[in-house]
């Protein structure tokens, strides 16, 4: 998992899915996601891209400088490397980063203007210029859930007591936590069955 993506989903799963878990009923909860800064060879920091700095982004820009709008393989991949949220899959990063994809639309993403190297360090789609359905949302829910085991992911990167994640384990389905994820980077609105499993995990908080 990338360190990126790694600090997106904990934010996720530990405020959204586990919200107040370790803390009081009155505790202000910060939905704020940063890329975390990781020091460059000439002291100065930049963005943790979520890409493998051994193969650098996807070159997008044309021999004469300019930058074109890459093809879908490059935001598939794009999109999967900075939402790695699997270790060492590849293939189940590629197909997350798939999902990502057909839920905006490639046409989208081109005609916005919108290079791969525009996917790191984003935090919501906002940040790319693009917009997402409401409507579409179940059909990506359906596909990110089949891309590999959310549940496992989402309870491992969050910040809780055995009690706590066992309790969690109980209300967290795939589909939720493919859902808490597609809706903290689209903004869309969730689920009746979503904001459900909030109020459930509320009540985990005091286990």
């Amino acid at each position: 998992m990338t360190r990126a993506t790694s600090v997106l989903l904990a934010s996720i799963t530990s405020i959204a899915l586990l919200a107040g878990c370790g803390g009081s009923d009155d505790d202000a909860i910060d939905t704020t996601v940063t890329a975390p800064e990781l020091a460059t060879p000439d002291g100065g920091t930049t963005e943790d891209t979520g890409v493998d700095e051994t193969t650098g982004p996807v070159d997008t820009s044309a021999t004469d400088g300019t930058s074109v709008a890459g093809d879908e393989a490059s935001f598939v991949q794009a999109f999967g490397s900075y939402y790695g949220i699997f270790d060492d899959d590849d293939e189940a990063n590629t197909c997350v980063g798939q999902t990502f994809v057909d839920f905006i639309g490639l046409d989208q993403l081109e005609s916005a203007g919108t290079t791969p190297d525009d996917v790191v360090g984003i935090i919501t789609l906002d940040d790319l210029g693009v917009t997402v359905s409401q409507d579409d949302l179940p059909a990506a829910v359906d596909q990110l859930s089949d891309c590999g085991d959310l549940v496992t992911v989402s309870l491992d990167s969050a910040s809780a007591t055995p009690e706590q994640t066992a309790c969690a384990a109980e209300i967290v389905t795939n589909d939720l936590a493919a859902e808490q994820l597609l809706v903290q980077v689209s903004g869309l609105e969730p689920s009746d069955d979503l904001l459900a499993a909030r109020d459930g995990l509320q009540a985990c908080a005091a286990e």
